[in-house]
């Protein structure tokens, strides 16, 4: 049954509109935002795919750009919550919704599949041994049609498989700081402050570390280290003493 006009139906949260209706992700309300660790010990394409594999969701689950732009601020936090950098998440992010915006202005012609070739590899060596197959590939490998091209798929399949994930702690102190669109709480821990339990809330649109970093140098906590403490601010006491209270 729907609630407050919103339905869920598998990936799809289905809303009610004026004359019909739109749709977004639908994400559960259980989902902690676990994902391949960028850490992990796998080729390169397998951590880009995970990228891929939420934006092309974003594109293709909603109806409406709003739609598309909420789910892929969600994807963001996700992503660098772990480990993906933000120039990384943004560049596959604006590459792929400027072809989707565009994808209607090509023509229908039907695209010649590709010749698929697929090999199972068993080496940790991923970069140098890929590029050597498809060089190999790319000189001995002719298609019979000039216009069809090789597309090779290399594969990675061992007992090892559970080594390609990470268990990843989103509440870590080191995930913490790398967070954006945060609320945060700094407790003075000096002096009397502490058993007065002052403290000061900001929010930040940038990562918590980079505004930490801000604060170091310039602000209202290093104004109150000074002149409450008549001590300089050192990073230490802002990691040590921030907490996020709301994203």
């Amino acid at each position: 049954m729907e609630k407050d006009g919103k339905l869920p139906f598998l990936d799809v949260t289905v809303m009610e509109k004026s004359g019909g209706f739109h749709t977004a992700v639908y994400t559960k309300e259980t989902n902690i935002g676990m994902c391949l660790n960028v850490n992990s010990d796998c080729p390169d394409r397998y951590k880009r795919s995970v990228v891929n594999a939420y934006v092309d969701r974003a594109l293709s689950h909603s109806s409406e750009w709003k739609q598309v732009d909420e789910e892929l601020r969600r994807v963001r936090q996700v992503l660098v919550n772990n480990g993906f950098s933000n120039g990384f998440v943004e560049d596959i992010i604006r590459r792929k919704v400027k072809r989707h915006a565009t994808s209607e202005e090509t023509t229908n012609t039907t695209p010649i599949p590709p010749i698929r070739l697929f090999y199972r590899n068993f080496s940790t060596a991923h970069k140098t041994e890929e590029r050597v197959l498809k060089d190999i590939v790319n000189r001995n490998v002719i298609p019979t049609d000039k216009n069809q091209r090789i597309q090779l798929t290399i594969y990675y399949k061992t007992r090892k498989t559970a080594s390609l994930l990470m268990r990843n702690s989103p509440d870590t102190k080191q995930n913490a700081l790398k967070e954006t669109n945060v609320v945060y709480a700094f407790k003075c821990p000096l002096g009397d402050c502490k058993l007065q339990k002052k403290q000061y809330i900001g929010k930040t649109t940038t990562s918590l570390y980079r505004h930490l970093t801000m604060h170091k140098q310039q602000g209202s906590i290093k104004e109150h280290i000074i002149s409450s403490h008549n001590q300089t601010i050192a990073r230490d006491i802002l990691v040590n003493n921030t907490e996020i209270i709301d994203r």
